[in-house]
């Protein structure tokens, strides 16, 4: 015990779990930007959709949430739990503005929502 906690050391599970996190937090990012970059749309369905989703659109869909729960499982893990917020936090936002920067958002939008 050192200050009446226990040293924290450097395990394979711990490892693992911070790689697992890194590997969801860019597949959200990923998805997240590719989503805004693509916009509204929609395919499928009964209704007639103006702007029809382009080909591959359910990969970035997909993406969002399963990087998500990688992100959060890698973290608990890795015993990064009380950096789970912060981290998904700053993954919404660099993706946001990283997509009204470099990409074809157009407006306000992205940086609102990234939080500038």
């Amino acid at each position: 015990m050192i200050g009446g906690t226990a040293a924290r050391r450097i395990t394979p599970w711990r490892l693992a779990g911070v790689a697992v996190l890194l590997a969801g937090a860019a597949a959200f990012a990923w998805g997240l930007y590719n989503l805004m970059e693509i916009g509204t749309c929609a395919s499928g369905g009964p209704y007639l959709s103006a702007r029809p989703c382009p080909d591959g659109s359910g990969k970035y869909f997909a993406a969002v949430p399963l990087g998500i729960v990688a992100t959060v499982v890698g973290g608990l893990v890795g015993g990064l739990g009380a950096w789970l917020v912060p981290i998904v936090f700053t993954v919404v936002g660099g993706a946001s503005v990283l997509s009204g920067a470099l990409g074809t958002s157009q407006g306000a939008f992205p940086f609102v929502f990234g939080g500038l």
